[in-house]
């Protein structure tokens, strides 16, 4: 799939989740970016273990802004203490 309609996909994902709901739900977003790093990754000789790998990889790959890598840190951990919150174990 090429990176146009990839992005398109994954934009039309996004607003199912943004119009389904009147608050988005947490737990789909965190899903939807990590399946976003995931295929921006997927074809790497790279073993990536964690999210926060992936995002550093594609950060410095791509150059994202710092601000953009923060925010993205910044996401991926409240949604993950959200989650483990939620979740009784």
């Amino acid at each position: 799939m090429n990176k146009a309609a990839l992005g398109n996909l994954f934009y039309q994902e996004l607003r199912k989740v943004t119009e389904r709901l009147e608050q988005p739900g947490l737990e789909e977003l965190y899903r939807l970016m990590g399946n976003i790093f995931v295929e921006v990754t997927q074809k790497e000789r790279l073993q990536f273990t964690t999210l926060f790998s992936r995002i550093v990889y594609v950060s410095q790959t791509f150059q994202l802004d710092k601000r953009l890598q923060l925010h993205l840190h910044h996401f991926r951990k409240k949604a993950k203490e959200n989650f483990f919150k939620t979740r009784p174990y």
